[in-house]
């Protein structure tokens, strides 16, 4: 017996007549790698790089698959940023085992992030340099 198809105005009801209650879509806990790395602006080979080293763990399916779950993908988002702010993998890793609640940790880590900032700032006065060598 075939199933009678329904047009999408014409809700479901009940044996009561009222309209079934419509289920909440399950919410998705964990993402593939190819969604992590669009969400973060990065590679998908850049996070299994990641994971190799040690940086990151994310779970797996049977089949091998990576899973990212919502903690995961906090932590990824600090490694890419901190890899960003020009960070080494190294660096990365020390600034990810700190406690931020240390005064010790956070000076080590605030010290570090204002040598990038130097560096930055010498960088960026040697492209206004170079950009007014090419207006001339």
């Amino acid at each position: 017996m075939r199933t009678p198809v329904r047009s999408k105005a014409t809700p479901a009801k009940a044996r009561s007549g009222r309209p079934l209650a419509k289920a909440a879509a399950p919410r998705s806990t964990t993402i593939k790698i190819s969604e992590l790395a669009r969400r973060l602006d990065t590679t998908p080979r850049a996070l299994r790089y990641y994971e190799t080293i040690g940086l990151l763990a994310p779970a797996r399916t049977r089949g091998g698959s990576r899973l990212y779950s919502e903690v995961t993908l906090d932590r990824a988002r600090r490694i890419v940023t901190l890899r960003r702010l020009g960070l080494t993998c190294p660096e990365v890793a020390v600034c990810m085992g700190l406690d931020l609640h240390s005064d010790a940790d956070r000076l080590q880590l605030r010290t570090r992030l204002e040598c990038l900032l130097a560096r930055s700032l010498r960088d960026c006065q040697d492209l206004k340099v170079a950009v007014s060598w090419l207006q001339r």
